[in-house]
């Protein structure tokens, strides 16, 4: 609940320190993820990457990552769909096998990835059978409204959503539509997602 709260905080602009401070202080997943914003206690080589990740520094990233091979995949993932993210980043990603580094926060991304670049998303679409059949649902709506650019349509399925999918849906448009993505889904991904849970958006929000 306290990481739900944090992330709405953040979206309204209610994430001044104490608010957080308090809210961190009954929730040690809270209190890791603002870390790795922050970058502190981040002395391992994978949490330095993900550290660098949230600045946008794509390359120191990838290099910490290497350092820590279980979790490399993953941070490609996030990687290459950040702004910024070379063509080499991208092959990488789309070379990795459909599961490889692929979890409740990699796959949108890396969906929306798919749909900017018109790769095949049908090999992550098994992914999501895990999630809850409506949660599933909508946000395969929203990918096919972000097919036929219905932009009102899509956000009126993310009506009701947790904070977190939200945000993951804010960041899959993002990822696929670049440039021509409305900039709340860009700040409403980084207010609502935190450095590790998403790629690199340029500019504040």
């Amino acid at each position: 609940v306290s990481v739900d709260v944090a992330r709405i905080r953040r979206l309204v602009g209610e994430d001044r320190a104490p608010a957080m401070g308090e809210l961190a202080k009954a929730s040690e997943s809270l209190r890791f993820m603002l870390s790795l914003e922050q970058g502190e206690g981040t002395e391992s080589p994978e949490l330095r990457a993900y550290v660098a990740l949230g600045r946008g520094q794509l390359a120191n990233a990838l290099k910490s990552a290497r350092a820590a091979a279980e979790r490399e995949a993953r941070l490609l993932r996030l990687a290459a769909a950040s702004d910024g993210a070379g063509d080499d980043a991208i092959a990488r990603a789309f070379a990795l096998a459909p599961d490889a580094g692929i979890d409740a926060s990699t796959v949108w991304p890396t969906l929306g990835l798919a749909l900017r670049l018109q790769r095949e998303t049908a090999p992550f679409l098994p992914l999501l059978k895990g999630m809850r059949a409506e949660h599933a649902e909508r946000m395969l709506g929203f990918i096919e409204q972000l097919k036929s650019q219905d932009l009102v349509a899509a956000m009126r399925l993310l009506d009701g959503l947790p904070p977190e999918l939200r945000g993951q849906a804010c960041s899959l448009g993002a990822v696929a539509l670049g440039a021509k993505a409305p900039r709340a889904w860009r700040d409403a991904a980084k207010r609502l997602l935190f450095a590790s849970e998403r790629p690199y958006f340029e500019g504040n929000g």
